[in-house]
């Protein structure tokens, strides 16, 4: 079981971006509670006070410019409008709170971890809900303001691809034998970050299957590897997970040689886990083995990734390398190679794309 050393470090390491993004949330509190002020005021002055600029947060939700230009018209917030506001201050107040260092959330025993990692998303997500919901309010739109409940979770699905970018790492812990890590790929989006710390028994190689050209996924014993997630501009998980189970990085920003290191394999056969059957471990860990082997394949090994179809191949092929001589090839490398061709993942295609 992981200690609470690992929780510790494995916080700390997202923390900042934890407190980057409530920093930002705090700014658009500023911003609704200074235009509810001013649109509420009686003085001859109902903008008074009011401070520039709309911070981070604020950028892509709020015309500055419109936005600043409503505290001169001295109109007054009608009860209706106001009432949507001041719900949608009290969510984006609520979630600029600091109540633990980094975004945690646990999945009970038994539980879907899909479902707990949807809710979660969607409760920060408030955040972009309740800013969208400002922003109408301001603009005069309150019929369409009102359709929406700032209070009521807002679903990655309606996130924009800025919000995607911006939303905080998440921290999950569970056990291993909840762990599904296959729907989890719907939340690996823009630069969305998940960590997953799982306790034993766990399966051998489960994120193998989340494994994308642009997507960083890891399992490691070491909860400072996971620093590594943090400073990857774009999507990724990483799992802690038990010894003896896989550990792998796949780093898309790393050269193409190296994108894919496998630097331990389980030696213990996989035995059933409540969501992961010993064939669907067995399937991981053989992914695992293709991608390793067809990524890391010799150059020459890897020219049949320029036909349109894999040939059939022999039961041992041989190749001949620039310098004259001779290589068995083994036909699982040929067939893989074909593969990741196709998927853009080769090692050629990796070098186009740099």
């Amino acid at each position: 079981m992981p200690s609470d050393d690992a929780y510790d470090r494995i916080g700390a390491v997202f923390a900042p971006a934890a407190a980057a993004f409530r920093s930002a949330v705090t700014d658009a509190v500023e911003q609704v509670r200074s235009y509810i002020a001013a649109h509420s005021a009686t003085g001859d002055s109902p903008g008074a006070g009011v401070e520039s600029g709309l911070g981070a947060f604020g950028a892509g939700h709020i015309d500055e410019n419109r936005f600043a230009a409503l505290f001169a018209d001295g109109d007054t917030l009608d009860p209706d409008a106001l009432r949507i506001l001041e719900r949608a201050l009290s969510v984006l107040k609520d979630l600029s709170t600091p109540d633990d260092p980094a975004f945690t959330v646990e999945v009970a025993a038994g539980g879907d971890v899909a479902t707990v990692v949807g809710s979660a998303f969607a409760s920060i997500g408030r955040a972009f809900g309740a800013a969208r919901i400002a922003g109408l309010v301001r603009a005069g739109r309150i019929d369409e303001a009102a359709k929406d409940d700032a209070t009521s979770p807002f679903p990655f699905d309606r996130w924009t691809a800025t919000e995607r970018r911006m939303a905080p790492a998440l921290v999950v812990r569970l056990a291993g034998a909840d762990l599904d890590a296959a729907p989890l790929a719907a939340w690996l989006d823009g630069r969305q970050k998940i960590v997953l710390i799982v306790e034993q028994p766990a399966p051998a190689a489960a994120l193998a299957r989340l494994i994308t050209p642009g997507t960083f996924v890891m399992q490691t014993v070491d909860p400072r590897d996971t620093a590594s997630l943090s400073a990857f501009d774009g999507p990724g998980i990483v799992a802690l997970v038990p010894e003896g189970s896989a550990t792998f990085v796949h780093d898309p920003s790393a050269e193409p040689s190296r994108r894919l290191l496998v630097t331990a394999k389980p030696t213990a056969k996989p035995r059933a886990l409540r969501r992961s059957s010993v064939f669907q471990q067995t399937e991981s860990l053989a992914l695992l083995d293709l991608l390793d082997r067809a990524l890391n394949a010799p150059a020459a090994a890897l020219s049949v990734r320029e036909t349109a179809q894999p040939a059939a191949v022999p039961a041992k092929a041989v190749t001949t390398l620039p310098d004259g001589t001779a290589q068995v090839v083994d036909p699982a490398d040929t067939l893989a190679a074909w593969l990741l061709a196709q998927a853009g993942m080769g090692a050629a295609g990796a070098t186009a794309d740099r």
